[in-house]
C-alpha cells in the first residue's frame, strides 16, 4: 500500500481491514482503521470479531519503504484492532 485509506469494512468473523491469508501486506504510506473509539470516527472505522485493522491468518505484513520498486521492511505488523498509520515507512503512535 502505497497511499489512501482503508476505512468503512464490516466482516462478521476477521479482518476488517485487512485479511491476509498466505501472502503478504506492505504499507509505505497511509492508514488502516481499526475500531479504536474514541479515536476513530465512527463512519471510518472497520470492524471485525478478530482484527478490525489487520488479521494475518497466514503470512506477512510489514511496514516499510518502496524505492525503486525495491521494498525495505522496517518492521512487522502483527493482527491488531487498532489503527495503523504508517508515513513514509514509519509506523505511527
Amino acid at each position: 500500500m502505497s497511499g489512501g485509506n482503508i476505512s468503512g469494512n464490516t466482516a462478521s468473523g476477521q479482518g476488517g481491514g485487512v485479511y491476509v491469508y498466505d501472502g503478504a501486506f506492505r504499507i509505505a504510506n497511509g492508514t488502516v482503521y481499526g475500531n479504536d473509539a474514541p479515536t476513530t470516527p465512527i463512519d471510518l472505522r472497520n470492524t471485525a470479531s478478530s482484527g478490525a485493522a489487520l488479521y494475518i491468518s497466514s503470512g506477512t505484513s510489514q511496514h516499510g519503504t518502496f524505492v525503486g520498486g525495491v521494498w525495505t521492511s522496517s518492521g512487522s505488523l502483527a493482527t491488531t484492532n487498532n489503527t495503523i498509520k504508517v508515513v513514509n515507512g514509519v509506523l505511527q503512535p
